[in-house]
């Protein structure tokens, strides 16, 4: 199996031959390396992969632009004018509408590119929709021999002109795992010019990479749907899956997401388990499996098993902080409205593991998350899993060195 990722995070400096480094330790990917350019382009095929399957029909096309009657080159063969493909998507659009009564249905990713022969700019696009566009607009063989030839369906791999699109001939090619990796291999070329693939493998087409465009859907993004689709399943069965290493219907390969849908993931397998503390008592099933899958990248640990820190401070977790706060320092000074035995015996269950609770880590300032950061790398450091085959870390951690230092009820931090 292979696995497709692209990241800018720690995890995937590791998977990157060129990583970079700043000043504090922490490492990235280069974006520049054949392995980024192959996650980068591996990324893609899965996402498109993932919003084929909430799709009913799904298209990949290529556009391509005629010559003048006067036998010139048209500009817009020559320069990338995206404009063009702007005005095909509202036509589009505006047929679907009138045909099947229907808006805001068609997604796209487009690829524009130089040809490595005479130069001429030409677009490669997906489109998925959820009804057929084959009635949109009018068909018609390119050729001159096969012009007097019906049209039926969208045939692949023949040219046909298309009503909707008046700049030359069209071209649609099988919808699988093998025409989104003919699209996308030139997701990545409006990223490197020469300089960039200097002494690389793809510097002798620096020329062509220097020139290229991309575009997908933003709103929301490529992939996102079948991520809040599989989410929602999870959901019900108050269950996670045990690593990020996603399986897509469909892919030979897995998919381990990035940016925006990888959060999109840890988030949602975050309140997963947080509604799952609160039916049960306890984690999800293979929630331990999933936070050890994340290794030591701290960012998607943290996302995992406290939320999103920057949205996630609102009034309900504030207000659960200060209680707790209110109430451990009462018993501190030994008040009446100090804890019960029984309250007093469930935060003893469930705190002082390795990693404190939602209510604590909220309430610590960002010097106290980095001292409690440093301070958990280096139990991990002391954790030999060769000679622990049968025990994880957190069981380890409760056997072998007691409390965290950093809980509020057990440890030493700080109100």
């Amino acid at each position: 199996m292979f696995l497709y990722a692209f990241s800018d995070t720690e995890a995937d400096s590791k998977m990157c031959s060129n990583p970079l480094q700043f000043k504090d330790g922490t490492q990235v990917s280069c974006r520049e390396c054949d392995e980024c350019i192959s996650r980068r382009k591996g990324d893609w095929i899965a996402r498109c992969a993932a919003e084929k399957l909430t799709a009913n029909f799904v298209y990949v096309l290529h556009l391509t632009y005629a010559d003048n009657a006067n036998g010139t080159t048209p500009d817009s063969a020559e320069v990338f004018n995206y404009k063009d493909v702007q005005l095909f998507l509202k036509k589009v659009r505006k047929a679907y509408k009138k045909h099947h009564e229907v808006d805001g249905e068609i997604r796209f990713v487009v690829a524009g590119e130089k040809g490595s022969q005479n130069g001429r700019v030409h677009w490669h696009m997906i489109l998925f929709s959820q009804k057929d566009l084959s009635p949109l607009g009018t068909f018609k063989y390119f050729d001159k021999g096969m012009r007097r030839k019906k049209v039926v369906g969208l045939p692949v791999n023949e040219r046909l002109t298309w009503s909707i699109w008046t700049h030359g001939f069209v071209m649609f090619q099988e919808p699988d795992e093998r025409g989104f990796a003919y699209v996308l291999k030139y997701c990545i070329k409006d990223q490197f010019g020469l300089q960039k693939t200097e002494g690389k493998r793809r510097f002798n087409k620096a020329d062509i990479a220097a020139a290229g465009m991309f575009r997908p859907s933003l709103q929301p993004p490529i992939g996102a749907r079948w991520v809040e689709q599989e989410l929602a399943q999870l959901r019900d069965k108050l269950a996670v899956k045990p690593n990020i290493n996603i399986k897509i219907p469909g892919l030979r390969s897995y998919w381990y997401p990035r940016a925006t849908l990888r959060k999109k993931w840890l988030l949602g397998f975050h309140e997963i388990n947080e509604e799952a503390k609160k039916k049960r008592g306890k984690d999800c099933p293979q929630f331990s499996s999933l936070l050890h899958s994340l290794g030591d990248t701290t960012k998607d640990i943290e996302m995992l098993l406290y939320g999103d820190m920057k949205t996630e401070k609102d009034m309900a977790d504030g207000a659960a902080w200060e209680e707790k706060a209110r109430r451990m320092e009462a018993r501190a000074k030994g008040e009446a409205n100090g804890p019960t035995e029984w309250q007093r015996r469930q935060e003893h269950k469930r705190c002082g593991q390795s990693h404190p609770c939602k209510a604590c880590y909220h309430g610590f300032s960002e010097k106290r998350r980095d001292q409690f950061w440093t301070w958990y790398w280096e139990q991990t450091d002391q954790f030999d899993p060769e000679q622990n085959p049968a025990k994880q870390f957190d069981i380890w951690f409760a056997k072998q060195t007691g409390k965290n230092p950093f809980c509020t009820v057990h440890g030493n931090a700080p109100f």
